[in-house]
């Protein structure tokens, strides 16, 4: 809703974190808007706001940049008067939201992990990736793309967790990736366990 918006006032790139849903760029693809992965970290994607001249920007946590319209900051209530704003474009606000296109994915998962290992994982996972020729983002961790959904795991930048989290266009798509992954990560020394299993509603 936040990058329509802002598309309407001027055409232009688009960036946003890796954790950002498929439905997103797929959007974007079909508007012919460029969009750019960055590190999930507000500072870098104020920076890369930036550095590609993007029209909006912003991390699936709530980090919102408008820089067309304020300052270079995730300024919440900021974020909370433009979706007012939108809402009052439409008479059916709740119609408008039950029209955007979403996918299945999952939550975030917080694989606990120690700060001292977690930089060498994902390197390792990286490497696995690569010797199997996987197609993958290596901007923040590791997207894995697939061709109905996608798979992340990246490090925390604050505190003792790899995190991970899955999408697919259809229930099945979803559970088979994240099936997938998990054996994957595991592989390089994720520490997937049971209870991994258990939280995103499959069986080890």
């Amino acid at each position: 809703m936040l990058a329509r918006e802002s598309l309407e006032k001027k055409k232009g790139p688009i960036v946003h974190c890796m954790r950002a849903p498929q439905a997103l760029l797929d959007e974007m693809k079909e508007k012919d808007v460029k969009t750019h992965f960055s590190v999930s970290f507000h500072t870098a994607v104020s920076q890369k706001i930036i550095e590609k001249n993007a029209v909006f920007g912003g991390e699936v946590t709530h980090h919102y940049f408008f820089p067309l319209d304020y300052y270079l900051v995730d300024e919440a209530l900021f974020a909370a008067l433009k979706l007012a704003e939108i809402a009052s474009k439409h008479e059916s606000f709740a119609d408008y939201i039950d029209s955007l296109p979403r996918y299945h994915a999952s939550h975030e998962v917080f694989v606990t992990t120690p700060d001292n290992q977690k930089t060498e994982i994902i390197n390792k996972l990286q490497q696995y990736l690569r010797d199997n020729n996987y197609n993958f983002i290596d901007i923040d961790g590791a997207r894995i793309i697939f061709p109905n959904g996608w798979a992340l795991a990246r490090q925390s930048n604050t505190s003792p967790f790899i995190k991970c989290r899955f999408e697919g266009r259809s229930k099945e798509d979803l559970i088979t990736i994240e099936k997938e992954c998990l054996d994957i990560f595991e592989k390089v020394g994720i520490p997937i366990t049971k209870e991994t299993y258990t939280e995103l509603g499959l069986k080890k």
